[in-house]
């Protein structure tokens, strides 16, 4: 397979699977253009692969395939989607017996919303507080709000919270192409 643009070839171990990675390829390299809205950019990179006769020697190719293969072949198991991410969340806020900072530093980011007064949200390098970033990129520390924490008597947070996590997913899903 001869991919266009950064002018690498690819050892394939067949036609079909050649053509296989040719027509992935391809479904990405649109997809990462439509998703940085650069389908009409001229400055943006063409990539195109198509199959192609192998132009080397069978050495060459037989010392070639296994790192094709590798870096041609699909993970065997899709990565996460960020939907799934937030749902794993959900699930981990509801099976903890007792409150975590850590876990109410990645729930307050995953719900986070930017407004006027914060654009970005991230954690801290211990991952126990939370940094919200302003328009003119000011910084500010804070703990988290405490999405886990459970009172006694009270209603129960981390049923809510983790209500909000797989809504915010659902509403992910149904937005995805």
């Amino acid at each position: 397979m001869h991919t266009i643009g950064p002018d690498d070839v690819y050892a394939a171990p067949d036609f079909d699977t050649a053509a296989e990675w040719a027509d992935r390829n391809n479904r990405l390299a649109e997809q990462y253009t439509v998703e940085a809205g650069r389908q009409n950019d001229p400055l943006w990179p063409f990539v195109r692969s198509v199959v192609a006769v192998w132009p080397w020697s069978a050495e060459a190719h037989a010392r070639e395939l296994p790192g094709s293969v590798s870096a041609c072949s699909p993970p065997a198991t899709p990565p996460p989607t960020p939907a799934d991410e937030l749902i794993a969340l959900a699930d981990r806020v509801k099976a903890l017996k007792s409150s975590d900072s850590s876990v109410d530093v990645l729930v307050e980011i995953a719900l986070f919303t930017a407004s006027p007064k914060a654009v970005s949200v991230r954690a801290n390098a211990a991952g126990t507080k939370v940094i919200y970033t302003d328009a003119d990129g000011n910084e500010t520390t804070h703990w988290p709000w405490d999405w886990t924490h459970q009172q006694l008597g009270k209603s129960n947070r981390r049923a809510h919270t983790a209500a909000a996590l797989r809504a915010r997913a659902v509403d992910m899903m149904e937005r995805r192409p």
